[in-house]
């Protein structure tokens, strides 16, 4: 059984073929007997498809622990504008305007060894000075879309 929304912006509509497609997915949850304790997220571009999931974890982390209160990204990483989405390196919306609070930057590899002592101290350091703030990591599938 569907649930009301949180919110709804200026239009929305269902497409005919979602049930449909809720039905299939279902199959492919990895855990056994979903039941219906699940939903679904779907956004129409990444940039908000990103802020949609973080919103969603965040507030699921706060119910557990609500000293999480930032999102960790990689210090050099893209997922939309750099004004008003959630990356490295970000920029105030306009001059003089503040940058976005409630970001993270932690540490990447740099070369070609990821496994180098240097990065792992680099990100045990991040991790012991802001492990109990965040609440949610954004993880680069490659370094290379941190350093394109």
């Amino acid at each position: 059984e569907a649930c009301e929304p949180i919110c709804l912006h200026t239009s929305y509509g269902v497409p005919a073929a979602l049930g449909g497609f809720i039905a299939k997915l279902k199959e492919h949850l990895p855990w056994q007997n979903p039941g219906d304790k699940w939903f679904v997220n779907l956004q129409v571009e990444g940039a908000t498809a990103v802020w949609a999931g973080v919103e969603v974890m965040m507030r699921l982390q706060h119910a557990k622990d609500p000293k999480k209160t930032h999102v960790a990204v990689a210090e050099k990483s893209y997922h939309g504008p750099k004004t008003t989405s959630l990356g490295q390196i970000s920029q105030p919306r306009w001059p003089g305007a503040p940058v976005a609070e409630g970001q993270l930057s932690y540490p990447v590899p740099t070369g070609s060894d990821p496994d180098s002592g240097d990065f792992l101290k680099r990100f045990d350091a991040f991790l012991e000075e802001h492990g109990d703030r965040v609440g949610v990591f954004l993880f680069e599938p490659q370094s290379g879309s941190s350093y394109a």
